[in-house]
């Protein structure tokens, strides 16, 4: 009989912990490529949470101003980086496994775009990114 409970009791806590392990939590960046200002978002609970929550922290610190902010990347359960440069160019990357392998790709990516003098505007994490 305590085998059978025991056997009940690892069954359940692994259930538990794989759907602990399994949650998928999103993020999304917009940004406005004249102005190199961004919003992003992390740890949503759907793409369009995240992308929602982005490009309000986007078009909110304008403070109401006209503004061309776009989508640039959702992703879930990773790290991203974004780089920009003054003129005008970006370049992100994302990594779920190596949160330096995002901005190797991110100022890589801003460099073969074209942009001068790149550089960093956001690096976020969702909580799980490995």
């Amino acid at each position: 009989m305590k085998f059978f409970r025991n056997m009940l009791l690892v069954s359940c806590f692994l259930f538990v912990s794989n759907n602990a392990f399994s949650q998928t939590y999103w993020g999304a960046v917009y940004i406005d490529l004249n102005t190199g200002i961004f919003g992003g978002a992390y740890d949503a609970q759907s793409e369009y949470y995240a992308k929602d929550t982005a490009l309000k922290s986007c078009q909110n610190k304008h403070s109401g101003k006209k503004n061309n902010c776009e989508l640039l990347i959702t992703f879930y359960n990773g790290c991203v980086s974004v780089y920009w440069a003054p003129n005008k160019k970006a370049g992100w990357g994302f990594n779920s496994v190596d949160a330096y392998s995002a901005r190797v790709h991110a100022v890589q990516r801003c460099a073969n775009s074209g942009g001068k003098e790149c550089s960093e505007v956001l690096f976020l994490c969702t909580t799980r990114y490995y």
